[in-house]
């Protein structure tokens, strides 16, 4: 056996056996592609949550947690219960009005739901269950968010707001003449604001209303006006300033009828939550809901 026979089978013995060692290798190596993490049992049927769903965004870019998804599935399997979820026209005609309203192309459309991390398909999808899941909460705690016209009027009664003292005045800058000394000009102006009569040219502005709380403290003097009064002349970089108080409204208290819906929204916010979440605990005595150990990476 000559010197190049010998090479030949050694390499060839070297390169037999290295390759069960390496398919092995392959063999033992994992790739990680996707994990369940919750395992939704409920009255419709079930549902998986994996850890994808749980990184992708809402349709609005927001990040959502395991829980959100969990109450989101059996919220929508309710509303699969009680006949509440929107076919495709109804889909399609909200999302017209989501575009008219935002003033978006169907592309742009296209773009907010690729920039989430959804095809236009799965955007429609999704924006089908958020409109399932509205509803379902509507029927379920909208009817049972009262508020008591006592409650209102207590709320009121205790909340007082005030509407504080504002005025209509006319504003004027009269510039210096540069044929008068500005002491001859404010005098002439001064007696223009006692009797009202002057030669001089006074464009006055448009009448405007102002609050008393937003005037600075070296103006608050033209408060103390009679109607149709004009404050002394005050020099400024430019001129000679004045102000006519043309009305007066007195601080006063919002009615009542103004801040009605307002109040009433606000106190239906905590029986909102409270009722929000007496449905959410409902939802999971009625399901079973099973999470696993692999964490979401």
């Amino acid at each position: 056996m000559n010197l190049m026979r010998i090479y030949l089978l050694t390499f060839s013995l070297l390169f037999a056996m290295s390759v069960p060692t390496q398919a092995a290798q392959v063999k033992r190596q994992k790739y990680y592609v996707d994990s369940i993490q919750v395992t939704v049992y409920g009255s419709e049927g079930t549902d998986i949550i994996t850890a994808s769903d749980v990184r992708r965004p809402g349709l609005d870019g927001s990040s959502r947690t395991l829980d959100d998804l969990v109450y989101e599935k059996l919220m929508y399997q309710d509303a699969l219960k009680y006949h509440m979820l929107p076919d495709t026209d109804a889909i399609d005609k909200h999302l017209k009005s989501v575009q008219r309203e935002h003033n978006l192309t169907l592309d742009q459309l296209k773009g907010i739901f690729k920039s989430a991390g959804y095809s236009y398909e799965e955007g429609r999808a999704q924006f089908g269950v958020m409109t399932a899941v509205n509803q379902v909460i509507g029927f379920k705690i909208g009817s049972r968010l009262v508020v008591s016209e006592q409650e209102i009027n207590c709320y009121y009664d205790a909340h007082p707001e005030v509407i504080e003292t504002s005025y209509q005045l006319q504003r004027v800058v009269v510039p210096f003449d540069t044929l008068k000394s500005k002491n001859i000009l404010k005098n002439n102006l001064t007696a223009y604001a006692k009797t009202g009569k002057t030669k001089l040219s006074i464009d006055w502005s448009m009448p405007f209303w102002i609050n008393e709380s937003d005037v600075a403290s070296e103006k608050k003097h033209i408060f103390a006006l009679d109607s149709n009064k004009i404050s002394n002349p005050t020099e400024i970089e430019d001129g000679f300033e004045l102000f006519k108080l043309l009305q007066k409204k007195e601080a006063q208290l919002r009615p009542l009828q103004e801040r009605y819906r307002e109040i009433a929204n606000l106190l239906r916010q905590p029986k909102q939550v409270q009722l929000l979440e007496e449905y959410k605990i409902e939802l999971k005595d009625n399901s079973s809901v099973v999470y696993m150990q692999s964490p979401v990476n």
